[in-house]
């Protein structure tokens, strides 16, 4: 995927449309967001697109994401979210509260390993996943990787932290759970 995106986006910088939809039968659309219009708010992406942002991207309760791929230094989704999509961040991922993100998601932090902060996904109270949440850093670091399951919220699928699983009573998961320590 990085040859690919270094390859196809060339530096390209644009303004999303109201609405996209690009086929799984097509080659993947690759779009790099430009890093002072880092918003998805009132869009409406749907298919085989990949956005890349450079910066912190905003995801309003008022976008529509599904089976979209999303690459950024960290992403937040607000509070009331609802869609699919895939996201990978370097330093955080946070899932705003009474949000529900279906089945097939996943969302990831892969930590730098020259970086100094404390790596996270973050799922707020009340929210509903159903996919698999995961961090990883190569080599544990004094700030481990977190992923943080707020109260109230339901997990479905699979939570893998290579640093600590911080929860919030109560909560639910209903599927596997794996990580070096949790903090409860």
């Amino acid at each position: 995927i990085k040859k690919m995106l270094s390859k196809d986006v060339r530096g390209k910088k644009i303004r999303l449309p109201d609405s996209l939809v690009n086929s799984f039968y097509n080659a993947p659309l690759i779009i790099r967001m430009d890093p002072l219009n880092a918003v998805i708010k009132d869009q409406s992406l749907h298919g085989k697109i990949i956005l890349v942002c450079d910066t912190v991207l905003h995801i309003s309760k008022t976008a529509t994401l599904k089976d979209i791929i999303i690459y950024a230094n960290a992403v937040v989704l607000e509070d009331g979210f609802k869609g699919n999509c895939q996201l990978f961040a370097r330093e955080s991922i946070v899932l705003g509260k009474k949000s529900v993100v279906n089945y097939p998601s996943c969302f990831g932090v892969l930590k730098p390993d020259s970086s100094k902060i404390q790596a996270k996904v973050r799922i707020d109270s009340g929210a509903v996943f159903s996919g698999v949440l995961f961090s990883f850093e190569r080599e544990r670091s004094y700030l481990q990787t977190v992923i943080y399951l707020g109260e109230n919220s339901l997990i479905k699928g699979e939570v893998h932290a290579t640093g600590f699983l911080k929860m919030d009573s109560p909560l639910k998961i209903e599927g596997k759970v794996s990580c070096n320590r949790f903090l409860m």
